[in-house]
């Protein structure tokens, strides 16, 4: 495993960045009809407090986790609309309990866990959960072969 990325492939904040001018644009096109209700257009997943924790690694550089960090926090902005995250966790001994398990799942060579806690807003209106609702212990793994990026593989419980 290299010590430092081959290159930064996570244009999550630009991703999230266009699809909120998507979503401005598509809001403009609807006012401009003659519709009886307005729609409801969410907001981006929001990260503006979010408490991220690093814990110590023996495994990977402060840059290897903070792109697998860029990497969910880019996923969740863009897919976790009406949600904020509040805390975003690296354990290493929780995920290497899990990582073996994962990295053969996905035929990859390594896999990490993060957990995170985040809640739905009152106006979550997505997914299986109910506006309002704390998430915590969401799980998001990660996983990479030799000499390549994070792959976000799955997320939840």
């Amino acid at each position: 495993r290299p010590n430092e990325l081959q290159g930064e492939v996570f244009p999550q904040q630009e991703t999230a960045n266009e699809n909120q001018t998507q979503k401005q644009d598509v809001s403009d096109e609807v006012e401009s009809t003659e519709i009886n209700e307005e729609p409801y257009f969410g907001e981006i997943g929001n990260i503006d407090n979010l408490k991220v924790t690093l814990g110590k690694s023996d495994l990977y550089t402060k840059k290897e986790l903070q792109s697998a960090v860029d990497y969910i926090l880019g996923k969740f902005q863009v897919d976790f609309i009406d949600c904020v995250m509040t805390k975003l966790n690296y354990d290493e001994a929780f995920s290497l309990s899990q990582s073996k398990v994962w990295a053969d799942q996905y035929g990859a060579d390594e896999a990490i866990v993060f957990t995170c806690t985040f809640n739905t807003t009152e106006n979550y209106r997505e997914l299986n959960m109910e506006p309002g609702q704390v998430c915590e212990g969401y799980n998001w793994i990660l996983t990479r072969n030799e000499g390549e990026d994070w792959t976000l593989q799955t997320w939840g419980y």
